[in-house]
C-alpha cells in the first residue's frame, strides 16, 4: 500500500516497506542523524516487529544492505536525505529546564533580519516573537524567567502583545498569553536542530 512521507516540504509516496522503514526511522531520529549501521539496524529492527530471532542468511542480509543504499541514494538525488560524512550526534530534541541554544544563533536572531543558522549549518527563517525568545536561551533562565523577560520587552515597547484585537500589557495577562507560545517556540526550535545534547 503507498503511504505519502513529506520531508522537506516535498511529498514522497512509496510502496517499498525498506523505504516506509527507512524515513520511519529517520524522521523518529530527526534532527540527529544516523550512521548507516545504526540506521539499517533500526529499519531491521521495524520491519521484523523488534524480534531478533528472525533468521537472515548472509546474502539477504547482503541483499537488503544493497537495497538500502540503492534506496538512500535514490532519496539523497531527490534532496529527501542528506549525507554526511560524520554524524550530528551532538543534537537533541529535548528541552531542558534552562534551554540553551548557540551564541551565533542568539546573536543573529537578536541582530539580524535574515535566517538564523541552527547547530547543523543549516539556516532557519523565523519570526520576530521566536527571534525574541532565542536571545533569552543562554541557558540561564527558566520557562518562567524566559516568560516574565518577554513580559517585561513588551512592557518596555520591544514587542505588542494583543489579544482579541486589543494590545495586551498587564503582567498576569501577558504570562498567559506568552506561556504556552514560548512552550511551542522551545519544542520547535528542538526539532529544527538548534539543541545540543549534553
Amino acid at each position: 500500500m503507498k503511504e505519502e512521507f513529506t520531508i522537506n516540504g516535498r511529498s514522497i509516496y512509496s510502496d517499498n516497506s525498506l523505504v516506509k522503514a527507512t524515513l520511519v526511522v529517520l524522521s523518529k531520529a530527526a534532527p540527529r542523524q544516523l550512521n548507516f549501521s545504526e540506521l539499517l539496524t533500526q529499519v531491521r529492527s521495524l520491519l521484523t516487529g523488534g524480534s531478533n530471532n528472525v533468521i537472515r542468511d548472509q546474502n539477504g542480509q547482503q541483499h537488503e544492505e544493497i537495497s538500502m543504499c540503492d534506496q538512500l541514494l535514490l532519496l539523497y538525488s531527490r534532496g529527501l536525505v542528506e549525507a554526511v560524512i560524520q554524524p550530528h550526534a551532538h543534537l537533541t530534541t529535548t528541552v531542558t529546564d534552562r534551554p540553551k541554544i548557540s551564541a551565533v544563533a542568539r546573536h543573529q536572531a537578536l541582530n539580524t533580519s535574515g535566517p538564523v543558522t541552527n547547530l547543523r549549518h543549516t539556516p532557519i527563517e523565523v519570526d520576530g516573537f521566536i527571534r525574541q525568545v532565542m536571545s533569552l536561551l543562554d541557558g540561564t533562565r527558566t520557562r518562567d524567567e524566559i516568560v516574565s523577560t518577554l513580559a517585561k520587552r513588551v512592557q518596555a515597547g520591544a514587542f505588542a502583545v494583543t489579544n482579541e484585537g486589543k494590545t495586551v500589557t498587564e503582567a498576569s495577562e501577558l504570562a498567559t498569553i506568552l506561556a504556552p507560545r514560548v512552550d511551542v517556540v522551545t519544542e520547535n526550535l528542538g526539532q529544527a536542530g538548534f539543541y545540543r545534547a549534553s
